[in-house]
């Protein structure tokens, strides 16, 4: 060893911001470890039983999965990186530090958990993960006396820090070919089931001690006092409050429940009061079906809990970044957190949760975390089958892993509810009757396209309402928009749909919110986006026909709180493209429950609406469905885990094309596709942050983009876009 690497070697350093050497930061991340062990105390326990070891046995493998996840530190390249801020960091130091775990750990029924995790610590496992080094030879690339002498503490480390004796014999590490260590390690082929748990915990463990211990920031795991928590902030609002009958019945009820109450009624408080029953200790996970519902839920939760909430859905970072600014420490931590589920409270689209079954990126902390969970699955009816179907496999999955359930929705049709009791047993179903009786809207079935409401819908405004416009289709509300436009010539009227970019999509949400407080009249033309997306109340509903149960949501946005007495909404003839979106059956029965002669021209009740939804969904032919669909399912994701080897972290490259299809939360009927309009790049390349582009991302479907996707550009699209109308199609 020269001077000059003798010099390198003299400290071995972990971190340069502040400056933190290798033992500091591995005692700092085995303290959190120990944390670990209580808060994870009966997944550990669980795990355990599926590996054949003891928890305590399980427990010193995953303390030598932390102490050695850094050694690979100890090498000349790292080294010479922290010391004279070489930007080339050389070899990876996850790969490193594979020679000493794999020596220090013998293998579980065949398989090195401990070395999978070491060297996927910053970068997700697959197939070919550091294949490219595979020529590489470790000799030579330590400091190898410092890197020898912290591994032979391990031992020593183990007893002060447990108490207990480290239960297995230190083996010299290989450093030959890099090959041949992989190929042991990467001998996966076939392994059973219980392998994706296993290894699922083991990465957990290892991300939550080095990230914490990174992270120098104040962390909870769990909340406590949910009940006191969210009385408290009720309190605030609305001094006069009392619990209503079903949510004081509802805090009693301790396992899974089933919560059935009308919009605006006090379902998330109930719900809340549940989880105080049901958290112990766990985390509480509150799912949406869209991101504008969750972006709400996370201001809403945050009045009550403070900064133990964290968001995660597709464009979360703009939340995140509001709060704490682009690319700060905060941000970076907050986001992280957020995504894997680590927070106290986590609310999120369902998506999340669902794509971590496919193993899309962070399912190994996302999975860990629900279990033992309590989570809350809110408009539990918005999904289609193949999405219902697949939260039924998701919730079979966490149910073996403790987690508990509330499942909530206005309507919840009995089809439903049988499917999931199928997957958790009989459970209470929470509801009051005293709100059957409950009429907000009078609905009008009018035979005749939507276009011929244009003069109903001007003299509404011009009488000071504020005013839904909803149809089924993009092209549609686009068109009627347009048309209105021309009788109603002012700034009071509104486009909103699906096709525009994130950024003028929020303030177009931000102006449909304001404007229902205003004393004049204002008119919103909308998509379906606005059924469970936006919580307004507006004064008049000019909406196309829909199923029964989206016609609900609808209403749900007009005379929400009552105050209007009985509001009339009118619903008139879909157009083609309609069935095509719902399915020639849900729109036959909705046709055939708006005309009959019991309901068009009268009040609605609630209690009527049970009935109604009964009517759109039979419940005999939407469970054969619904099994078929599960069937389904559970082919593609035995499919799709077993050809990745259960535990690899599925990829973007071309080659696991095949696979990704298999991985999605959603049924589309037309592929969609994410893109920026190709008018922003200019702007976007001055950006100062990267991440920020993601304000001008659109999901649109793939037809209407594919012909002018600019394949050098990742995701641009040379579209026609503005402001008002959103994409609209090619330039060319």
């Amino acid at each position: 060893m020269t001077v000059r690497e003798t010099s390198l070697c003299s400290e071995i350093l972990a971190k340069s911001k502040p400056e933190e050497t290798i033992e500091e930061h591995t005692g700092k991340a085995i303290s959190f470890l120990l944390k670990y062990f209580d808060w994870h105390e009966r997944n550990i326990s669980r795990v355990a039983e599926l590996a054949g070891v003891s928890a305590e046995e399980l427990k010193s493998r995953l303390f030598a999965t932390v102490y050695l996840h850094d050694i690979g530190k100890a090498s000349m390249d790292f080294q010479r990186h922290i010391h004279i801020r070489d930007k080339s960091k050389g070899t990876p130091h996850a790969l490193l530090s594979l020679p000493f775990i794999y020596a220090a750990v013998p293998p579980l029924d065949g398989i090195h958990y401990e070395s999978l995790a070491v060297m996927s610590h910053h970068r997700p496992f697959y197939d070919n993960l550091y294949s490219d080094r595979s020529d590489m030879e470790f000799e030579g690339r330590y400091c190898v006396e410092e890197a020898k002498r912290f591994y032979r503490k391990l031992p020593i480390i183990h007893e002060e820090r447990t108490g207990k004796e480290y239960p297995f014999s230190l083996n010299e590490p290989e450093l030959g070919i890099a090959r041949d260590l992989l190929k042991r390690v990467k001998d996966l082929y076939r392994v059973p089931p219980k392998t994706r748990e296993i290894f699922s915990l083991f990465v957990s463990a290892l991300h939550y001690s080095d990230w914490l211990a990174s992270a120098n920031i104040d962390y909870k795991y769990s909340g406590g006092n949910i009940a006191e928590r969210t009385e408290r902030a009720v309190k605030k609002a609305n001094r006069s409050f009392r619990w209503y009958d079903f949510q004081n019945r509802i805090r009693d009820i301790e396992g899974d429940v089933f919560i059935r109450i009308p919009t605006g009624k006090g379902k998330t408080e109930a719900a809340l009061l549940w989880v105080d029953r049901n958290l112990n200790s766990g985390k509480l996970i509150y799912l949406l079906p869209t991101r504008v519902t969750s972006n709400a839920m996370y201001l809403r939760m945050k009045r009550i809990f403070g900064d133990m909430v964290g968001i995660s859905h597709g464009t979360a970072a703009l939340r995140i970044a509001e709060e704490s600014g682009w690319g700060t420490e905060e941000y970076k931590s907050k986001k992280l957190l957020s995504s894997t589920f680590m927070e106290p409270v986590t609310v999120a689209t369902i998506d999340q949760l669902l794509l971590a079954s496919f193993n899309w990126y962070h399912w190994e902390d996302i999975e860990q975390n629900a279990a033992f969970s309590a989570v809350i699955f809110d408009e539990i009816h918005s999904y289609d089958t193949y999405t219902t179907a697949l939260i039924l496999n998701l919730v079979s999955e966490l149910k073996e892993r403790g987690a508990k359930f509330a499942f909530m929705s206005a309507t919840f049709p009995d089809y439903l509810k049988e499917g999931l009791e199928g997957v958790i047993g009989e459970r209470p179903l929470i509801q009051e009757e005293n709100y059957d009786k409950l009429s907000r809207h009078r609905i009008h079935f009018i035979d005749t396209p939507i276009e011929n409401a244009i003069q109903s819908i001007r003299r509404d405004y011009e009488r000071g309402k504020k005013t839904l416009v909803i149809l089924n289709t993009v092209e549609k509300s686009m068109k009627m928009y347009k048309e209105l436009k021309e009788v109603i010539r002012s700034d009071d009227i509104i486009l909103y749909h699906s096709r525009f970019i994130e950024r003028d999509r929020r303030e177009k949400e931000d102006k449909i919110i304001k404007h229902a407080e205003l004393s004049r009249g204002f008119i919103a033309v909308t998509t379906q986006v606005v059924e469970v997306s936006l919580d307004i109340d507006y004064d008049a509903l000019y909406t196309e026909l829909a199923p029964i149960d989206a016609l609900v949501q609808r209403m749900g946005r007009v005379n929400r709180r009552g105050k209007r007495g009985v509001v009339d909404v009118f619903i008139y003839e879909p157009s083609e493209e309609s069935f095509k979106i719902y399915g020639e059956g849900n729109m036959r029965r909705a046709n055939e429950i708006v005309q009959d002669q019991e309901i068009n021209g009268k009040e609605i009740t609630e209690g009527m609406i049970k009935t109604l939804v009964e009517r759109q969904y039979p419940k005999e032919e939407m469970l054969k469905e619904l099994k078929k669909e599960m069937g389904n399912i559970q082919d593609s994701l035995r499919y799709l885990r077993v050809n990745l080897w259960r535990i690899q972290t599925l990829q973007l490259s071309d080659e696991w094309n095949t696979l990704r299809k298999l991985a999605k939360s959603r049924e589309e009927r037309f592929p969609t596709i994410e893109v920026i309009p190709l008018d922003f790049k200019e702007e976007i390349d001055k950006l100062s942050n990267p991440a920020e582009a993601i304000r001008y991302i659109v999901r649109v479907p793939l037809y209407i983009v594919d012909k002018c996707l600019l394949k050098e550009e990742r995701w641009y699209a040379d579209v026609n876009y503005n402001k008002e109308y959103g994409i609209i199609n090619c330039k060319s």
